[in-house]
């Protein structure tokens, strides 16, 4: 299953006046809604809570401070559900997206580590998965909650985030706490669920994707790197490829090497930063080819101003 897919299930938690309180996401084709309590509690009550405008029928109600979540069910949905799953392994990769900021609408996406599961007191001593982001920009926020905690070495949905971490990351309700409060979950779950493997293509390209670990940059990454192995080439994200104690640099270096196409992702963030880049001999060498970039030493900038306004007026930067 393709984080496509979970973006596409997950939903703002709003007022019957467009007030964001939380996240939502779809674990049934029957409408059936993962959120917090705390978000619906936050909304005024579950007859307050609009999802795309939409009231919505209240099946379990938590309490925020034992089982922070609540299923509530769409009537009449018609669409997809988020695949599933109890299990999960320390340091995997997740993903994961809310809403509520103000300069994403359509929801921020968020990266990083699943790094273990302990009790926690302030949720009477259940066990919560402790979630470490890379990214100060991309710090879980207050619309966060019921955020679903998308496993990306499994392609399954492990938890729903409930609560700040300090400013590194997250606590999340691992699914298999909510199984325990509403054994109703494991209807929706299909342990032998696989993805189908793509046809050996003889054709096939290395791709090595180039991207600044920030949306809007990370979330058009992550489109092009499943699209990119959809059609049955390799493709190369930092963030999907290298694991923790890796020696980076050197992975850098050797996938730059094999691939046969570099796509550098450049957004209007991205073209507005006049700061140089700080690259090793291998990568300056490869950007450096492409004649847009001129070094000094290891740092990198546009050639030249001609260079850096043809980005800006592109991407319509101001």
């Amino acid at each position: 299953m393709s984080w496509d897919l979970v973006r596409a299930c997950t939903v703002a938690i709003a007022t019957p006046e467009g007030n964001i309180q939380g996240t939502g996401f779809f674990i049934s084709t029957q409408g059936h809604l993962l959120t917090c309590a705390h978000v619906v509690e936050s909304a005024g009550g579950w007859e307050k809570v609009r999802v795309n405008g939409q009231r919505v029928e209240l099946v379990y109600l938590g309490d925020r401070t034992c089982d922070d979540f609540a299923i509530l069910q769409l009537p009449g949905y018609q669409g997809a559900s988020v695949p599933l799953a109890f299990n999960f392994q320390p340091m995997d990769r997740f993903l994961s997206i809310g809403y509520g900021r103000t300069d994403f609408p359509q929801g921020a996406s968020i990266d990083g580590t699943s790094t273990d599961m302990n009790p926690q007191s302030e949720f009477s001593n259940l066990p919560m998965l402790r979630l470490r982001v890379k990214a100060n920009s991309q710090q879980v926020q207050g619309g966060y909650s019921g955020s679903p905690v998308f496993d990306a070495e499994t392609q399954r949905v492990v938890g729903i985030i409930a609560a700040y971490d300090n400013t590194e990351g997250a606590l999340a309700l691992p699914l298999v706490t909510v199984r325990q409060k509403w054994s109703n979950l494991s209807i929706f779950l299909d342990i032998n669920q696989n993805v189908a493997p793509l046809p050996p293509n003889s054709e096939s390209a290395r791709v090595f994707i180039s991207y600044r670990s920030q949306d809007p940059d990370l979330s058009l990454a992550q489109h092009f790197y499943e699209a990119i192995k959809a059609a049955g080439h390799e493709a190369f994200m930092a963030g999907e490829n290298i694991r923790l104690g890796e020696n980076w640099p050197q992975r850098i270096d050797r996938e730059l090497e094999r691939c046969d196409y570099f796509l550098l992702l450049l957004s209007s963030q991205s073209a507005a930063n006049t700061s140089p880049v700080r690259l090793d001999s291998i990568q300056c060498f490869k950007l450096l080819s492409m004649g847009l970039l001129q070094q000094q030493g290891n740092d990198v900038t546009p050639r030249c101003n001609l260079y850096r306004q043809y980005f800006r007026d592109r991407l319509r930067v101001n």
